[in-house]
């Protein structure tokens, strides 16, 4: 298994431990738009399924000061009480503040982005472009990055029974989880830097075309 930069393991699960990544904006442990009390849920109905899982929570609870519209740091104490009545403690890796998260992506079995908003999703392409399939809410951006069932799942937002299945899915079926992360990895190449500069060129080129008195018109 690759190491990180500061010589621990990247993740420290057995080896047939389906691992599932759950992606917190800005790796930050936050309020319940996140999600992340759901996705424990998600975890224990998995668990109680038989899939042998194991959660991957990246971030740290941040903007803790008294001021914070937030209780962030009492967020995250709840959801470590949480995985305790569930009895997930050896279920749950507590990762915290992390600079080696392209090799936390390569090792996943699954992201799952459970967001209840969600403006773009850039995890969901980081995850693609590393061969992950997704299991990602049917809001926001992400809508526009998957296709159902071709890179991943898209689920409804706030139901980690659905997010249950799709993981057990998944679980149930590695060849078809590994034919959608080929797919998410075709897809990632979407958003590839080059594209990106060239689809912005075109739009400019586009826009001059059609408006010829713009050209060498000085600010």
């Amino acid at each position: 298994m690759s190491q990180g930069p500061r010589d621990e393991p990247v993740i420290r699960t057995p080896d047939r431990r389906l691992r599932v990544f759950v992606s917190s904006t800005l790796g930050e442990l936050a309020d319940e738009r996140r999600a992340v009390s759901r996705a424990i849920e998600a975890l224990r109905l998995v668990r109680d399924q038989g899939i042998d899982a194991h959660l991957l929570l990246v971030g740290s609870a941040k903007f803790v000061a008294r001021a914070t519209r937030f209780d962030n740091r009492g967020y995250v104490e709840a959801l470590r009480e949480q995985v305790a009545r569930a009895g997930l403690e050896e279920r749950v890796s507590w990762l915290g503040e992390r600079d080696d998260v392209p090799e936390l992506m390569r090792a996943l079995d699954v992201l799952l982005l459970p967001s209840s908003e969600e403006p773009f999703g850039r995890a969901v392409i980081e995850a693609m472009a590393m061969g992950v399939p997704v299991v990602v809410t049917n809001v926001g951006g992400p809508c526009e990055l998957i296709e159902h069932g071709r890179e991943g799942y898209l689920v409804s937002p706030r139901r980690p029974v659905e997010w249950a299945r799709a993981i057990r899915a998944l679980a149930d079926d590695p060849a078809s989880a590994a034919q959608m992360g080929e797919a998410g990895r075709e897809r990632a190449r979407d958003f590839s830097l080059d594209r990106h500069v060239k689809s912005m060129l075109d739009l400019y080129e586009r826009t001059l075309a059609r408006s010829p008195a713009l050209v060498g018109t000085k600010a």
